[in-house]
């Protein structure tokens, strides 16, 4: 059990000296988050190769340790340190240190210069592989092919074991000695009964209750604004490009978190099945919640130190956003009456943390650009048109002859009047 507990504190090592260049990705080494690494014949890896939720293929060197948390490991190039999968199997050719699966299985293809450990899970050595030191497994089974030795101790706890001679034979413990007769007591005298006494609740009480409330919502704050300033150091950029997305798309960040929330307390009961999924499921949560947090501090801390016109660092503004915020939903939680609605205000600011977290996958894919585009200048009106003069008619020319067209005489003109005669 001793050699388990070390395995433990070696993974949780290894992990905890390769998680601070999720902080930078610049630099010796390869991490990933929601992804597989592959390195390829022929290439070398100056550091530790490192993913969340991927699988690690390894084909050519790497030269510092190899972890995957919840994804698999496949070491046929060389590792110059350990390996190790946490939910996960770990399979390798040749490792000069120690092969570890914790939530897995372990496979030696050919060497292993330390030791191997699996942890809620099975080891199994092929044909002719070689474990330099000792093999635990705690809660599991060890088996190996033929020729396959292991060169310490074989240790199993709450398992089984093929082939292996496991602990070795039981040491003859000396019998116990013959104890004579104990001695007899006398009898404890009796006590008188206590007397009856009336406790009465006065308005004393409920303020001290209050006060309590208080203290333990300061506590709960301090606490969270601590692990959102461990967030903003390890993780600067990502929690930028979180905030961005939070700020750009509110409403999407909004629905993603509580459609997740939904979710996870309904598949809360089906996992129980499998004792640690839903601990594995609402711890993944938390740290989701805690990561949306801090962007969340970072956002409403830039805005408040702005409008005070004071210099906005980044922990800075983490820090005063996440001491606002966590502090003013704990005290209306310390209230009473008020605290009967105050987890929906929690609600919609957990919704709104894990949305955008799961939206821009822990900070690593930025949201969609918006350009602002100026409004056109508006369109000065047309001038009048210029009033229409009538075209005069063109006559037409035809190219025939035109026919002959006859005059007629003008009419006679009637005979003039005679004069008066003479005679009359």
């Amino acid at each position: 059990m001793k050699k388990a507990l070390l395995a433990l504190l070696l993974a949780m090592l290894l992990l905890s000296v390769a998680t601070p260049a999720l902080a930078d990705e610049e630099g010796p080494g390869k991490v990933r988050l929601f992804g597989d690494i592959y390195v390829p014949a022929g290439q070398i890896i100056y550091g530790d190769v490192v993913t969340i939720f991927g699988n690690i293929t390894v084909e050519g060197t790497v030269t510092g340790d190899v972890v995957a948390v919840v994804g698999n490991v496949t070491i046929s190039g060389e590792s110059y340190q350990s390996v190790a999968a946490i939910i996960g199997n770990a399979t390798a050719n040749r490792v000069p240190l120690d092969l570890i699966a914790i939530v897995g299985k372990v496979t030696v293809n050919q060497e292993v210069g330390r030791d191997v450990v699996a942890v809620v899970g099975s080891v199994y050595l092929q044909p002719n592989a070689i474990v330099r030191r000792d093999a635990t497994v705690v809660v599991g089974d060890i088996r190996k092919g033929a020729g396959a030795q292991v060169l310490g101790n074989v240790t199993v706890v709450a398992g089984s074991s093929e082939g292996f001679e496991v602990g070795g034979p039981l040491p003859t413990l000396l019998p116990l000695p013959t104890l004579g007769p104990l001695p007899t007591l006398r009898p404890l005298p009796t006590l008188p009964p206590l007397p009856h006494v009336e406790v009465q609740v006065r308005g004393q009480d409920a303020l001290f209750h209050f006060f309590v409330r208080l203290v333990q919502a300061g506590l709960f704050t301090l606490v969270m604004a601590a692990l959102a300033l461990l967030a903003g150091a390890l993780f600067p950029k990502h929690l930028v490009v979180t905030k961005d997305t939070m700020r750009t798309n509110p409403l999407v960040s909004l629905g993603v978190g509580l459609l997740t929330l939904i979710v996870a307390v309904l598949l809360t009961v089906p996992l129980l099945i499998t004792c640690i999924g839903p601990f594995l499921m609402w711890a993944a949560i938390f740290v989701a919640s805690i990561f949306g947090l801090a962007a969340l501090g970072l956002w409403a801390g830039k805005g408040l130190l702005y409008a005070f016109k004071i210099k906005s660092e980044p922990l800075l503004a983490i820090g005063v956003g996440t001491l606002v915020i966590v502090g003013v939903l704990s005290f209306l939680g310390a209230i009473p009456f008020i605290n009967c609605f105050s987890w929906l205000f929690w609600v919609v600011v957990e919704s709104l943390a894990l949305g955008a977290v799961i939206t821009s996958r822990f900070g690593t894919v930025p949201p969609l650009a918006r350009t602002w585009v100026p409004p056109a200048p508006p369109v000065p009106p047309a001038p009048p048109a210029p009033p229409i003069e009538p075209t005069p008619p063109t006559a037409v020319v035809s190219a025939e002859p035109l026919p002959p067209v006859e005059v007629a005489a003008p009419p006679a003109e009637p005979p003039a009047p005679s004069g008066p005669t003479a005679g009359a």
